[in-house]
C-alpha cells in the first residue's frame, strides 16, 4: 500500500486525492509499505519503498549542503562576488519566495536575464516552467516584483537547462524535485547556467499537477520507462506557440 509522507502542504493534499492513497505528516501505519515523500525526511521504520529518501531531502532542503554536493558533481551554482553589492539573500533553508533579506556584506548574486523552474528525474522532464513578468533588473524576482511562473514546452527550454536539472536531481540522490535554473546573465565571464537550488516540495499549478499524478501512478504501478513526458517530440502538436498556454500560468 501506498502513502504520502508530507510537510503541510495544499500541494500534497491534491497530490494524494487525485492518486486516491491517504496522506500523513507524522507517523504512518505499518500496512503502508511505499512512501511518497513530499518535503519530508525523518526516519520510518519498516518501508519497502520510498520516493525520494530522506537523505536526499535533507540535503536538498539544506541549501549549503545543496552548494556543496552540486558543486562536487561539477554542476554549475552562483559564485561569489565581491563588487556586487548591496544584494538581497535568502537563509540556508527557506521555502517559496520568501525569506529575502537586504545584504550589504558578500552574497551569492547573478544577474540573471532567464530563469526556468525545471521539474525532473535523473532520466525524465515532468514540466518546465520558465519565469516571466516583471523587469529583469529587479534583484528578487517574485510575486511582489510581478514575477509568475509560465509552463512552456520543452523545446523551448534550451537541451542544456534540461540536462543539467536532470543532473542536479541526480546528484542529489532525488527521485524527483524541482530545479530552480537562471540563465544567460548579463556579464561576461559567468557561467552561462547555473541552479540556485532544488525543490523536494514544490507548489504545482493544475497542469504541473497532472504531470506528476501521472508520474506517481507510472511508479506506483511499475511501469515507469524513464521516457520523457509529454513536453517530448512523441507528442508534438503542429503549430503551437508557449503563448498558447496561459491556462498554466501561476503566481510563486
Amino acid at each position: 500500500m501506498t502513502a504520502i509522507y508530507s510537510v503541510p502542504s495544499r500541494t500534497a493534499k491534491l497530490l494524494a486525492k487525485r492518486l486516491s492513497i491517504p496522506i500523513f505528516y507524522n507517523s504512518i501505519p505499518s500496512r503502508y509499505k511505499t512512501i511518497i515523500r513530499w518535503g519530508k525526511n525523518g526516519y520510518l521504520p519498516g518501508i519497502e519503498k520510498t520516493i525520494n529518501t530522506p537523505d536526499a531531502i535533507y540535503k536538498a532542503n539544506n541549501k549549503q549542503l545543496t552548494r556543496f554536493v552540486l558543486q562536487h558533481a561539477q554542476i554549475p551554482i552562483p559564485t561569489l562576488g565581491a563588487d556586487k553589492l548591496p544584494c538581497i539573500g535568502r537563509p540556508i533553508q527557506h521555502t517559496q519566495g520568501r525569506n529575502f533579506f537586504y545584504c550589504r556584506t558578500l552574497q551569492d548574486v547573478v544577474e540573471e536575464t532567464k530563469e526556468y523552474r525545471v521539474h525532473a528525474t535523473p532520466k525524465k522532464i515532468i514540466a518546465i516552467a520558465e519565469k516571466v513578468g516583471g523587469k529583469i533588473d529587479q534583484p528578487a524576482w517574485n510575486h511582489n516584483n510581478d514575477f509568475y511562473f509560465k509552463y512552456i514546452y520543452w523545446e523551448y527550454c534550451p537541451k542544456e537547462v534540461r540536462r543539467i536539472a536532470r543532473h542536479a536531481i541526480e546528484a542529489l540522490g532525488l527521485d524527483f524535485g524541482a530545479v530552480d535554473i537562471m540563465a544567460y546573465p548579463n556579464e561576461e565571464g559567468l557561467p552561462e547556467i547555473v541552479v540556485c537550488e532544488v525543490n523536494t516540495a514544490p507548489a504545482l499549478s493544475d497542469h504541473a499537477l497532472d504531470k506528476y499524478v501521472r508520474y506517481f501512478n507510472e511508479i506506483i504501478s511499475g511501469s515507469s520507462n524513464g521516457r520523457t513526458s509529454d513536453f517530448g517530440p512523441d507528442n508534438l502538436r503542429p503549430n503551437r506557440s508557449p503563448e498558447a498556454d496561459d491556462a498554466y500560468d501561476f503566481w510563486l
